[in-house]
């Protein structure tokens, strides 16, 4: 057995004796300690030739014993028919996540006849093992139905009239009363470039508007303490077409969101750290809230951020690395701050053999080929990082920054985990080929 890198950290050596037709298994006991996604070396060799196999598997260390990190999530696309729930919820709960957004719970599903609103048995099955693994569900509220849309409007673009405002609210309330505890909240999505979702209505704040006031008064009538998460945009959003800022000014002092949703990407490959755009953007969005009487503790969902290793020329540990800096500065930075989501827990190998080389590799995990994966869903070096700062960070505390450091070159956190004791988190922001950038749990 090897590491990453290659370096061997167990050997067993047996002589077999085989008849042609003769089944062996032989168990091995390989040490339990060398986390991260490693290689089983398989070699049989005979006196006519040697095969040589190789496995490769990963360890994380976290355990059942563990409380989920509520501060911490992953996005699915189970509906779009990447991966399924059977296998999606152990995969989180393994890692100790306790937060999932996605979109299982969509409208169209649940009002497959107008005026019937109905669990499918799909649903319930999301539902059922939600509970089963102990995570929280957020529902991304970004496709309507055809009965509400006026002559064309395609049915994936958010509801614009008063009948289908109504709709909408209805299904806000209905759709708690089935998913009961499991459902943390919906969010009422508006990235600028989706035209499948926003479409003509992706800089208009009326309708934005509206979409919010009936999530919002549809999940306070079910009474389950479901949030309305709102706003739910990029930097484009607030910085470029302003709509967040709009919306805002629509609804003027009216509440209608109880948190807020915002996607800090960096695509162009920058760090988090020293990032004057998304800083800009999230700040900015907050205090725009607070211009609309909203509290300086509203909650702030951060539901999509990441690079894909597209980004990083495949390099795993390093993009694990950038990530969880993020996860701290975040942490560290607002302390309203609820859950963060990275984007996403699969890669799509259609997505990528189609040439979105990008987007086809944001996953916590790989996706799943059948004939060619020995281990469904391996998991990346960034799963096996993510299982280990949920281990430090569930119910953990932000006490403050590391004194005498040059923030351009180098950040430091610490924190209060769990069980009362410090800890630092120290990463150099200074990124080449021989440093990956932060070390997690550095004695206090």
């Amino acid at each position: 057995a090897v590491d990453l890198d290659g370096v061997e950290f167990w050997s067993s050596d047996d002589d077999l004796t085989l008849g042609k037709t003769e089944t062996v298994v032989k168990k091995v006991g390989i040490p339990k300690k060398h986390y991260g996604v490693n290689r089983l070396i398989i070699t049989l060799e005979s006196e006519d030739e040697k095969i040589v196999k190789e496995v490769k598997y990963s360890l994380s260390n976290n355990s059942s014993d563990n409380p989920r990190n509520m501060s911490a999530g992953t996005v699915t696309h189970l509906s779009r028919n990447y991966g399924r729930i059977e296998e999606a919820a152990p995969i989180l709960a393994n890692a100790g996540f306790g937060v999932v957004r996605g979109e299982e719970l969509p409208w169209i599903g649940f009002e497959q006849q107008k005026g019937v609103l109905k669990l499918d048995d799909r649903m319930k099955k999301n539902i059922e093992y939600f509970d089963k693994y102990g995570l929280k569900y957020i529902q991304v509220f970004n496709s309507s139905v055809s009965f509400y849309q006026p002559e064309g409007i395609a049915w994936n673009m958010p509801v614009s009239t008063p009948e289908g405002y109504r709709a909408l609210e209805r299904y806000a309330c209905e759709i708690a009363k089935a998913a009961g505890d499991t459902l943390l909240g919906i969010e009422v999505w508006n990235e600028y470039h989706n035209s499948g979702f926003s479409g003509p209505f992706a800089t208009n704040p009326e309708v934005f508007a509206q979409l919010h006031r009936s999530v919002y008064k549809g999940l306070k009538s079910a009474g389950t303490g479901a949030l309305t998460i709102g706003l739910d945009e990029d930097p484009w959003g607030y910085i470029e077409t302003q709509i967040i800022q709009k919306t805002l000014d629509v609804l003027g002092d009216e509440k209608a969101m109880d948190a807020v949703s915002l996607h800090p990407y960096a695509l162009d490959g920058a760090a988090i750290e020293n990032n004057e755009r998304l800083d800009g953007f999230v700040d900015g969005t907050l205090s725009a809230l607070a211009e609309h009487g909203y509290s300086k503790d509203t909650p702030l969902y951060i539901t999509e951020f990441g690079w894909p290793d597209s980004l990083f020329k495949f390099d795993y540990e390093k993009r694990a690395a950038r990530i969880i800096r993020a996860m701290a500065y975040y942490s560290a930075k607002y302390p309203n701050l609820a859950t963060l989501c990275n984007y996403n827990l699969f890669d799509y190998a259609d997505v990528w053999a189609a040439g979105n080389i990008s987007e086809g590799t944001f996953g916590l995990v790989e996706s799943y080929d059948a004939a060619g994966t020995e281990i469904p869903h391996l998991a990346k070096p960034l799963y096996t990082a993510f299982a280990y700062w949920n281990n430090l960070a569930a119910e953990n505390k932000f006490i403050g920054y590391v004194d005498g450091i040059d923030s351009q070159k180098e950040a430091g956190y610490i924190f209060k985990d769990r069980n009362g004791e410090n800890y630092m988190i120290l990463a150099n922001l200074e990124e080449n080929d021989k440093n990956i950038g932060v070390k997690l749990g550095v004695d206090s």
